[in-house]
C-alpha cells in the first residue's frame, strides 16, 4: 500500500480532449498533444508515399488499383479484394483461348487477348482458370486498357510489392503476376510495332549470328550477319524468330549465336523433336528496358517473348541481358 501511495503521488495522469498530459510532482513545462503528432506523421507519410508511387509509371486506372490495395492492412481482406475482382472479370471467348495469348510460367492457366483501336491506345482481355489469378489478371486489364504502348512499357513491376499485393500471394503468384505483365507489354508492343513499321527495323540494333559456317554474308542493311548451320541464309527459321522477337525491345545490341551443332548428337537434343536442328542458341542483348530490373526479371522478359519457340524445339537458350550503362561500365574495365 505505502508503494502505490508513492506511485500515485509521484505521477498524475491527467486525460484531457485533446491529447494525454503527463504531470509529475515538478510539472512539466510542455503538452503533448497525440492527436497532432498522428495527424503530422500521416501527412508526412502520404507526401512520401505520393513520391514513392509516381515512381512506378502508373497509369491513372492502376494507380487507382494500387492506392486502394495499400491502404487495406489486412491480407485476408486483400485477397477477398481479388475475389471480388476475379467476379467481375468478363469472360474471353473461346476464340482467344490459343496458345498465342497464352501466359507461360503460370501456375494456372491464363490467357491475355489484345488489340489495338483507332486512337492507338491498347484494349485487354483476360481469363484464367482460378479465381485468384483471375482477380489479378482483371486488375491489370482493368488498369492497362486505355493506355498507350509507351505507358505500358514504362510500367515497373515493383509496383505489386508497394501494393502490398505480393504479401498475399505465394512466390508462384508472384511469378505469375510478372509474367501476365510481361506478356502484356509484349502483345502492346507487337500491335505497336504492326502498326508502325520501321522501313530499317535492323537500325536500332546490331544483328549478329554466328556459328561454325562462319561465313559472313551482307544484308540490305549494312548489318553483319553470319550464315546458319541450317541452311537458310540468314539462319533458321526459330533463328530468325528469335531476332524477329528480341528486336522488339529496341536493343543497343543484339548476338544471337546458334551452337546447335556442338549437341547434335546430345540425347536431349534427340528427344526434344527439334525440326532443323536448332536447340541451342546464345543470346547477348543490351537494351533500355532493362533497366531497373534484376537479372531474374530481364530472363524472365526475355523467356517470356520466346515462350512459343522454347516449347517448340528449343533445348537450351543461355541469356546475357546488360542495360547500356553496365555495357559502357564494362567496356571501361
Amino acid at each position: 500500500e505505502i508503494f502505490f501511495c508513492v506511485l500515485l503521488m509521484s505521477i498524475k495522469l491527467k486525460v484531457s480532449s485533446m491529447g494525454y498530459r503527463i504531470q509529475r510532482t515538478q510539472p512539466l513545462n510542455r503538452f503533448v498533444n497525440f492527436d497532432s503528432l498522428l495527424r503530422r506523421q500521416t501527412t508526412l507519410n502520404s507526401v512520401l508515399n505520393a513520391e514513392d508511387i509516381e515512381s512506378y509509371g502508373l497509369p491513372p486506372v492502376l494507380k487507382g488499383y494500387v492506392e486502394g490495395f495499400r491502404k487495406v492492412a489486412d491480407d485476408k481482406l486483400r485477397y477477398q479484394q481479388l475475389l471480388f475482382l476475379a467476379a467481375k472479370c468478363k469472360p474471353l471467348p473461346d476464340a482467344f483461348k490459343i496458345p498465342e495469348n497464352k501466359v507461360p510460367g503460370c501456375l494456372s492457366t491464363v490467357f491475355v487477348h489484345a488489340t489495338m483501336n483507332e486512337d492507338g491506345t491498347i484494349h485487354f482481355q483476360g481469363d484464367s482458370d482460378s479465381q485468384l489469378t483471375k482477380g489479378l489478371v482483371t486488375m491489370l486489364i482493368n488498369g492497362l486498357t486505355g493506355c498507350t504502348n509507351e505507358q505500358i512499357q514504362n510500367l515497373k513491376p515493383e509496383f505489386v510489392t508497394y501494393a502490398n499485393i505480393a504479401k498475399s500471394l505465394t512466390p508462384g503468384r508472384n511469378n505469375g503476376f510478372l509474367n501476365m505483365l510481361n506478356k502484356m507489354k509484349q502483345k502492346a508492343n507487337e500491335l505497336y510495332q504492326t502498326a508502325h513499321p520501321n522501313p530499317n527495323p535492323t537500325s536500332v540494333a546490331t544483328i549478329v549470328s554466328s556459328n561454325t559456317s562462319n561465313n559472313p554474308i551482307n544484308s540490305s542493311n549494312g548489318n553483319n550477319l553470319s550464315n546458319n548451320n541450317n541452311g537458310g541464309g540468314e539462319g533458321g527459321k526459330i533463328y530468325q524468330s528469335i531476332v524477329k522477337k528480341l528486336s522488339m525491345l529496341k536493343p543497343q545490341e543484339l548476338v544471337v549465336e546458334d551452337e546447335s551443332y556442338k549437341h547434335a548428337g546430345h540425347a536431349g537434343v534427340i528427344e526434344s523433336g527439334s525440326s532443323g536442328g536448332e536447340t541451342h542458341f546464345n543470346v547477348r542483348i543490351v537494351a533500355a528496358c532493362f533497366e531497373s530490373l534484376s537479372l531474374v526479371q530481364r530472363h524472365k522478359m526475355v523467356y517470356t517473348l520466346l515462350a512459343q519457340e522454347m516449347n517448340n524445339g528449343v533445348h537450351a537458350l543461355s541469356i546475357k541481358a546488360l542495360t547500356p550503362t553496365e555495357l559502357s561500365s564494362n567496356n571501361k574495365k
